[in-house]
């Protein structure tokens, strides 16, 4: 298949050719075989832990970095997370956290 592309400056020819690539049954009779196929997904399921965890690791570091930087803000970003969440979370951690403010707040 030939194209051909003009402009006022330059012309450009496309062709497109198709060759008996070896390669390419290769591929194709590896990635119908089912051993292959159970690779393969063995390697998408460690690349999306690995994925997951990477961005768990992210999400403590940014934790980690706002409560150095400013610890009461942080803990006050906590204390509001926590209420807003308590039904899930549970009321036990709402209470410790409530009494853990009262003293901080306390001190401060």
């Amino acid at each position: 298949m030939k194209r051909v592309v003009q402009s006022t400056e330059n012309i450009l020819l496309f062709t497109q050719v198709e060759l008996d690539d070896t390669l390419k049954a290769q591929m194709s009779s590896f990635l119908l075989s089912s051993s292959s196929q159970q690779e393969i997904g063995e390697l998408e399921r460690y690349i999306h832990d690995y994925v997951a965890n990477v961005k768990q690791h992210r999400i403590q570091r940014d934790f980690y970095l706002g409560f150095a930087e400013s610890p009461q803000v942080a803990f006050f970003s906590l204390v509001v997370f926590v209420y807003l969440h308590r039904e899930r979370i549970g009321n036990f951690v709402f209470l410790w956290l409530k009494i853990l403010s009262a003293v901080l707040l306390e001190t401060i």
